[in-house]
């Protein structure tokens, strides 16, 4: 790990062989300390075909576009395409076999609002507490009880 005047940069050797620079920009010594950490455990997991540990899955599934975008240059992780409610909605449908029929009736009712409400390409890693918060006032609405949601 380094410093210059663009900021903190990890210096590692990738499973290919080659010697890889990841910049982090301008964050403080410690942050860039947990990321080099973690970009460890990534080296670690990939060069021995190994799980990820699920600290580092769940960094991983929450780190902004830039630094994800960084961490597939270097060849420390694949492209994930975001996932999108509506997609997410189907396949949670899909796999509620074991469900009774009164309950899946109204799962999909309540999921039904949930993507009228926010929309099928809204990517679920860009709905907050905040809209959660909204969406819950908007179910009590007029508008959305003439909708029939």
């Amino acid at each position: 790990m380094a410093k210059d005047g663009k900021g903190w940069r990890i210096l590692f050797v990738a499973p290919d062989g080659k010697s890889k620079t990841l910049r982090l920009g301008p964050v403080d010594k410690k942050t860039a300390e947990s990321i080099r950490v973690l970009v460890e455990a990534l080296l670690v997991a990939r060069t021995a075909g190994l799980p990820l540990r699920q600290e580092t899955a769940v960094w991983l599934a929450t780190v902004g576009d830039t630094l994800r975008e960084r961490l597939v240059r270097a060849g420390l992780t694949k492209v994930t395409p975001a996932a999108v409610l509506g997609t997410a909605v189907e396949a949670y449908l899909n796999c509620q076999t074991q469900i009774k029929p009164a309950s899946l009736c109204a799962t999909r009712y309540a999921l039904k609002n949930l993507v009228q409400f926010f929309g099928p390409e809204r990517r679920l890693d860009s709905i907050t507490e905040g809209d959660a918060d909204d969406f819950v006032r908007w179910l009590a609405t007029e508008a959305c009880k003439q909708r029939g949601g």
